[in-house]
């Protein structure tokens, strides 16, 4: 344990002293990663000009602020599904418009939840997101976290359903092409599986991880883990859902790892120092349980340095005598 705390004391220290240089890093990766992710999903072929709106779209994202993210990754979804169907990018538009108007203007710092779980998503690895979001979040994070898996739902249904809106474009008018985009959506089993998955879990996650236990994240971890296999095993049973358990063993084994991680370094507590302490004003008793967490003593290092003056004189920063006063009056007091 205390190797594990003191690698936890190094990390933090190292972390903070190039914070910067770590979030803008990792604000480029993610980036890039989901416009990427997005243009091969919509688009297929990867061409110079598609490189360059890669990385344009990058160099834009590291240089707004985190909440803006999202809106930059909605505009590049919309304007990507306009290119293969006018109806789909209208109803991707007016999706994002209904979540700016009714989420992003009250909680804007959770809306980067969209983009990473549009993220994972398309790389299928959403369990990987499920207890991380739990621990770090409140329950009212399932609303970003369902958003960005739907986000993914209209990527996929666009993707496995271009070819039908394209061969159709001469026969079918824009109503009934939105109806019949709207219906595919609502029709996939699977997106609303894993939404469902994710807010059992969250939920789960949250309610355990506030208990008054010194162990309750690491119940907590555990039982997110239960909840969301479970949920997705069941989907597939009860609804023919097709699961792919390769993705899913890896997207739980990253889950567990991200929240073991967060584990040591936001919630380590000491149980075995647990005290209860009473305190008393004029209207209420408050009584108090208190558990420390897991902490390495620091222990600053002091070197003194005695230097010799030149000329047989002390120089005035190492002089231990005081102002006018010989060497004589000093050892007489």
């Amino acid at each position: 344990m205390t190797a594990l705390l003191e690698l936890r004391q190094k990390i933090s220290e190292v972390y903070g002293r190039y914070e910067a240089y770590v979030r803008i890093c990792t604000k480029c990766l993610l980036a890039f990663l989901v416009f990427y992710m997005i243009h091969s999903q919509l688009s297929g072929s990867m061409n110079p000009r598609s490189w360059a709106e890669i990385v344009v779209a990058t160099l834009i994202a590291v240089m707004i602020p985190i909440d803006a993210c999202s809106i930059l990754v909605a505009i590049f979804v919309i304007v990507h599904m306009l290119m293969i169907s006018v109806e789909a990018g209208v109803i991707a538009a007016a999706f994002f418009l209904f979540l700016l108007l009714t989420y992003f203007i009250f909680k804007p710092r959770q809306s980067i939840l969209i983009t990473v779980m549009c993220l994972v998503g398309m790389l299928n690895l959403t369990g990987a997101a499920a207890i991380p979001i739990g621990l770090l979040c409140g329950p009212i994070a399932v609303i970003p976290a369902a958003a960005g898996t739907f986000v993914y739902g209209m990527i996929l249904t666009l993707r496995q359903n271009s070819s039908v809106l394209e061969a159709s474009a001469q026969r079918l008018t824009s109503m009934e092409k939105a109806a019949y985009f709207i219906k595919a959506i609502g029709s996939n089993e699977r997106i609303l599986l894993l939404m469902a998955a994710l807010v059992v879990t969250i939920v789960v996650v949250y309610m355990i991880r506030k208990l008054p236990y010194s162990y309750a994240w690491a119940i907590a971890i555990a039982a997110g883990t239960a909840c969301y296999v479970l949920t997705v095993l069941v989907g597939n049973v009860a609804f023919g859902v097709t699961v792919h358990l390769l993705y899913l063993s890896i997207s739980i084994i990253l889950g567990v790892l991200i929240s073991s991680v967060l584990h040591v370094f936001l919630f380590l507590l000491d149980g075995t120092h647990t005290e209860f302490l009473e305190y008393e004003d004029e209207n209420y008793v408050y009584y108090v349980r208190a558990i420390p967490k897991y902490s390495v003593a620091r222990t600053d290092k002091k070197v003194t340095t005695i230097t010799k003056a030149g000329d047989g004189e002390t120089s005035e920063e190492d002089s231990f005598l005081d102002d006018d006063q010989s060497l004589d009056d000093y050892f007489r007091t």
